[in-house]
């Protein structure tokens, strides 16, 4: 009963997300469809209808379940997604071809029997399941590029340009423009720009070359706004994965805009960044609905790389203004202090401890807070020595008020920083637990399958380290992992004499936990041998290096113990 419970109450948050998604992207084209539940759509209205259902699928199938990748919600397929789509919209079911049938599973020429929308879903599906592998964006970055995008902004780097409804009903995108013409869905131009349409491009092969790709998405930028091509710089580009091809990449290009952009599609990039970080489906008193981060769908692949970009421009924006201050604040107080000034403070003897702070390589969060100390301390001697007045005090209040929001600011950077560095971590610990797992099943007898494709892995990486790291495995005679007892010693170093000890005694190489500390660092490392496990911690250093170091070496030293004895 209870097993039955938590299947049904999976199910209904299911149907509950499914249902909210559908009412924003779906409801509004069958609301005023005048096809009647019988009737089958124009040809218009299956292309549109099929945007919007493939729509939903991705948010729900990818965005919506890698949000809440903890829960492990259940991944609709095809056949799933479109009988629970037809049961909250019946009148889907006259977009439906497939869904007619009373048998569907074992059609033969299934293409023939999909409907637009049908063929949408699954598309979607696909690309779904291929992004909700946890090395995306590893990947991404060995596909093929599909096409460039174009997120543009203002001369103030403040607002952007989107454009509404141009490839999604009711969604905000930016430009975009695919490498092959034929098989691109690109926006309408004519709704942004009443210049006639450029020249179409050719196929993939022209633009084999980065330059090309940047070409050819300043050409798209110019033909969708009408700016003047020499009017645009590129800021910075990225590749990412694509959202509507499956193993495909999408070249994104920040470009700004030295002139004025029209007004009716320009957005604040704040409320952008705020949105995409917020949740897709939020609580409401009568049940869910769709939050604002539906309205930006298109721009969720590129939400990381514009919110960094963003932190950096708050921060490189906070120093321009907090250095524009620091000179106002001096030339007020030689105005003031006129003659009386015996030493005189320029630009250059106020403004770059304040830079420095700023660009410095953000290491650690003590660091930060305490460059943020001795520049506060710098400025508040500075403005005090000159004046005594209160108009010096508010000027340094100020100051230092600006001062704690661009220290803020670098904290944020730090985060997204360790983020994506524990990102990176999980996926190495994921690789590494494979690797020990066929070691051991090696040893003990099992397939040599895993390791044929790892062989195959190492060469087609790197050949020449390949071969060096084999040549230099040869001369460790393997054998079936020895007991503690047993254990050979013969090398006196730390971390990475402890690998070697441990691989001539076929272990699991050791891991390592670092933690921050008042003082320092402290480290923890595990060695596990045939019959027991060896937990050893460091005394607490300064750096996280030297942590390892320490507490590889306590681990050397008991071994050392054990054998003499």
């Amino acid at each position: 009963m209870t097993e039955k419970m938590e299947v049904t109450e999976k199910m209904c948050a299911t149907e509950e997300v499914v249902d909210a998604l559908l009412e924003c992207m779906v409801e509004p084209l069958l609301g005023r469809s005048s096809c009647k539940s019988k009737e089958v759509p124009t040809l218009n209205q299956q292309k549109s209808m099929a945007k919007q259902v493939g729509a939903v699928v991705l948010l729900y199938n990818y965005y919506y379940r890698k949000q809440h990748q903890d829960q492990k919600i259940e991944f609709l397929n095809f056949a799933s997604f479109c009988q629970l789509a037809v049961v909250l919209k019946p009148t889907l079911m006259t977009y439906m071809k497939l869904m007619h049938r009373s048998v569907y599973t074992d059609v033969d020429n299934l293409e023939s029997q999909l409907s637009l929308t049908e063929k949408e879903i699954m598309r979607a599906c696909d690309i779904s399941s291929t992004l909700d592998d946890t090395e995306v964006v590893l990947l991404s970055q060995k596909w093929p590029t599909s096409k460039v995008a174009v997120f543009l902004v203002d001369s103030r780097r403040e607002n952007c340009l989107l454009m509404h409804s141009s490839m999604t009903c009711a969604v905000w995108s930016i430009i975009e423009k695919h490498l092959d013409v034929s098989s691109s869905n690109l926006f309408d131009s004519k709704c942004i720009s009443k210049n006639k349409k450029t020249n179409m491009f050719s196929t993939s092969l022209q633009y084999a070359d980065g330059s090309s790709l940047q070409d050819l998405a300043l050409s798209a930028a110019t033909e969708a706004t009408g700016i003047n091509r020499s009017d645009l710089v590129v800021l910075e580009s990225h590749l990412v994965y694509s959202s509507d091809k499956e193993k495909a990449s999408t070249r994104l290009y920040l470009v700004q805009s030295t002139k004025l952009v029209n007004e009716g599609f320009t957005i604040p990039i704040r409320h952008i960044i705020e949105s995409l970080q917020g949740p897709l489906i939020k609580k409401k008193s009568c049940g869910w609905s769709v939050a604002p981060a539906v309205e930006y769908f298109h721009l969720l692949p590129y939400r990381e790389i514009l919110s960094n970009w963003h932190s950096r421009e708050q921060l490189s924006s906070g120093l321009q203004d907090l250095n524009v201050e620091v000179v106002a604040a001096h030339a007020y107080n030689v105005h003031v202090g006129g003659s009386s000034c015996k030493k005189e403070v320029n630009q250059e003897n106020v403004a770059p401890p304040m830079i420095k702070l700023c660009i410095t390589d953000f290491n650690d969060e003590k660091i930060v807070e305490a460059k943020r100390r001795r520049a506060m301390q710098g400025v508040s001697a500075v403005g005090l020595s000159q004046l005594g007045s209160q108009q010096s005090v508010d000027g340094v209040t100020t100051l230092a008020s600006k001062e704690y929001a661009i220290s803020q600011s670098a904290l944020t950077v730090l985060r997204w920083k360790r983020e994506k560095l524990h990102y990176q971590l999980r996926i190495l610990e994921d690789e590494i637990a494979l690797c020990n797992k066929t070691i051991q099943a090696e040893l003990n007898g099992g397939e040599n399958e895993a390791l044929k494709d790892g062989c195959n892995d190492m060469c087609i990486e790197d050949e020449d380290s390949a071969n060096q790291l084999v040549e230099d495995s040869c001369t460790i005679q393997y054998s079936k992992g020895k007991r503690l007892s047993e254990a050979i010693l013969t090398l006196q170093n730390q971390c990475q004499q402890l690998d070697q000890f441990c691989c001539r005694n076929n272990w699991v190489l050791p891991t390592y936990q670092v933690f921050p500390l008042e003082g320092g660092f402290l480290a923890k490392v595990i060695v596990r041998a045939a019959d027991s496990k060896v937990v050893s911690r460091s005394k607490i250093c300064e750096s996280p290096h030297e942590a390892r170091e320490s507490a590889a070496a306590h681990v050397i030293s008991s071994f050392q113990k054990l054998e003499s004895a």
